[in-house]
């Protein structure tokens, strides 16, 4: 007996979903907004460097990244350490804090919300990717801005931007023309560009991203709007500190590997055999770990980024 196949979405299921996704941020961007504000309002007056320079001595984050935590408009939610870094810097009360982590914690599960629905529209239900970047590519770019933030992996964020070069009809070397025309020095060859739009993971040049969605968007609708090409940034700067993140753990794990190697070679030749063994099974326990987080975020066993995973189509 043959298996029942099953059925693919279609067209007016995947709308439902984008009016559901729709909803969803909403509410993420109400409670990431509130949870900003609250911040804001507990910030001094002036943050002189001497404030903030100690407390960052040591912190995978500069001023640059933390200001994001109070600022008001930002809509993107930061990882949670950098919010109690900032309560640090303010020197919050108790009772402010309570307060801010209540919101913080609406805020997460307002995100968690959003993966989880981005998660089931492109494994669990067998979502076709193309169909569905064909859809997005079709709607107004204000429409597009409304499925950005739902955006949760560098693979997801690519594939939007194949399908926007997809809608515009222009080839590589068009798209390069005009990032020479407005900014020759960010503007990459059609190659570079041709090489950025074939992989998974986004690529870290700022200025040559903007310019690069900006050329994108221009060929879709002609009075792109700033406000549209930051939307766009603020989540590639979300993607670029998760990579971030994700290098810095593979680099704890690996540390960890060598300290733990290094103590059970010592217990070995101090005839410890039991304290070995233990340091046997943890090291076998951290490798483990190790591989498979390498394996799951496209890393190598060098920590380097897999970039030979075949692309989704566009």
């Amino acid at each position: 007996m043959k298996a029942t196949p099953i059925r693919p979405l279609v067209d007016s299921d995947v709308v439902r979903l984008l009016i559901t996704q729709r909803a969803t941020r909403r509410e993420a961007e109400r409670a990431i907004t509130a949870l900003h504000g609250a911040i804001a309002a507990s910030k001094p007056e002036r943050i002189e460097p001497e404030h903030y320079t100690p407390l960052l001595q040591f912190e995978e984050y500069d001023f640059g990244t933390i200001q994001h935590a109070w600022d008001k408009h930002n809509t993107t939610l930061l990882p949670r350490d950098v919010y109690w870094l900032v309560l640090d810097l303010f020197d919050t009360d108790a009772a402010t804090r309570d307060r801010i982590d209540q919101l913080y914690r609406r805020a997460a599960q307002a995100q968690e919300a959003i993966a989880e629905l981005a998660q089931s529209i492109g494994d669990d239900q067998m979502l076709n990717r193309q169909r569905a970047s064909y859809i997005l590519a079709r709607q107004p770019p204000r429409k597009l801005d409304a499925e950005l933030r739902l955006i949760a992996t560098e693979d997801a964020f690519m594939d939007h931007l194949r399908a926007l070069k997809e809608r515009g009809g222009k080839g590589v070397r068009s798209l390069a023309a005009e990032m020479r025309k407005v900014d020759a020095d960010a503007a990459r060859s059609s190659t570079t560009i041709n090489d950025m739009l074939a992989k998974p993971v986004v690529p870290s040049g700022e200025k040559t991203v903007r310019l690069l969605i900006q050329v994108l968007l221009r060929s879709i609708h002609n009075d792109t709007s700033e406000a549209l090409v930051d939307e766009y940034m603020g989540v590639w700067s979300r993607l670029i500190i998760q990579r971030t993140r994700k290098h810095q753990a593979h680099s704890w794990l690996t540390n960890a590997l060598d300290r733990i190697a290094k103590a059970e070679n010592d217990a070995i030749a101090d005839n410890r055999h039991d304290y070995a063994y233990g340091l046997h099974m943890a090291r076998t326990i951290v490798a483990t770990a190790l591989e498979s987080a390498a394996q799951q975020e496209g890393l190598d066993h060098n920590g380097t980024l897999i970039t030979s995973i075949p692309a989704s189509d566009p």
